[in-house]
């Protein structure tokens, strides 16, 4: 940690501070660029985020011997709406460590350091944000809107999504994580999509050589999907009717060189293809934040997964604002 009384340990720590929500929270149009957020849905995250963060810092504090206090020592030298900040700047730019500490005018180890505690308790926050809201209590439903309150999703979207990784040095997980498809070492992630493009769950990052319907069967979302939402996926899914057999399941229809599609077969296509739609372009606006779009640097079991699930409840947060306003609009 850095302390205001130590001189710098590196050419880093010399630099004037660049970035700091202070300053940055004055211009809209820099800070929704470098965040992907709005001054405003910023501070609505950071109200979810602090509680969290104090109860996660008690927790560290006091879990292991100390030869000081609790207390004791340098004090951090950014505010927590800064290290905050320079989270979102990671995850959508998805630059070095170097890079990012040299913004934010502190050591590369700083900033590793200060990515490594705030995100796993970031991503806890963010897991709220995919919870599908209770059903009420049981009864007859008289009207439209009870019903659409009891059942608020007609469409489960199910979709998977590749993003390259580094070759592990170990030929059995190189081959392991090797994509058939996309002929590069990669990562798979699934997830489940509604109507109105709020993400309803998301599996755990799965190396590429897994087949899509084999990460979706073992992945545990099939048993969060209700009976009375229609499943859809795309061809990848083809038999996911057996998996689901009380569900109503739409995949498009395949064609085959000695059996190409009829007439009607097309149309149905082009109806699924009008409801799938909106996972891709969920999966598109997801991919805005680097992190999720160019080649992954960091661990693939223990930080893509808590990746993924924060910047797709950020994602819902925005989406159900954005809801919210359209519903309230007359």
């Amino acid at each position: 940690m850095y302390h205001r009384f130590s001189q710098p340990q590196s050419a880093w720590e010399g630099v004037m501070m660049l970035l700091s929500y202070a300053s940055l929270r004055r211009d809209s149009k820099a800070f929704a660029h470098l965040t992907g957020l709005s001054v405003a849905e910023f501070e609505a995250l950071y109200a979810r985020f602090e509680p969290a963060w104090v109860e996660a810092e008690q927790t560290r504090l006091h879990q292991r011997v100390r030869q000081r206090a609790v207390g004791g020592g340098g004090d951090y030298r950014l505010t927590l709406e800064t290290r905050l900040l320079m989270v979102l700047v990671w995850l959508r730019h998805y630059l070095t460590t170097e890079a990012l500490g040299y913004l934010f005018g502190v050591s590369q180890s700083t900033a590793s350091r200060t990515l490594s505690r705030l995100l796993p308790v970031l991503a806890g926050v963010a897991e709220e944000g995919l919870h599908r809201p209770p059903s009420p209590p049981g009864g007859m439903r008289r009207s439209w809107r009870q019903w659409q309150q009891a059942e608020p999703d007609l469409f489960a979207i199910l979709d998977a999504t590749e993003q390259s990784v580094n070759r592990p040095q170990d030929e059995t997980q190189a081959r392991l994580y090797f994509s058939g498809k996309q002929r590069r070492t990669t990562c798979k992630t699934t997830l489940h999509v509604n109507e109105a493009g709020l993400i309803r769950q998301v599996a755990a990052s799965r190396p590429g050589s897994v087949a899509d319907i084999t990460h979706l069967r073992h992945s545990g979302l099939l048993a969060h999907i209700p009976q009375a939402t229609i499943a859809v996926a795309d061809t990848a899914f083809l038999g996911l009717g057996h998996d689901l057999p009380c569900h109503s399941v739409l995949c498009p229809h395949r064609a085959s060189r000695d059996h190409p599609l009829l007439p009607d077969q097309r149309l149905a296509n082009r109806e699924v293809a009008r409801v799938r739609i909106k996972v891709e372009n969920v999966l598109a606006h997801l991919k805005r934040f680097r992190i999720l779009s160019h080649r992954f640097r960091h661990p693939v079991a223990t930080v893509h997964t808590q990746v993924f699930i924060l910047i797709a409840a950020l994602h819902n947060w925005r989406t159900a604002a954005r809801l919210a306003a359209a519903e309230a609009a007359p």
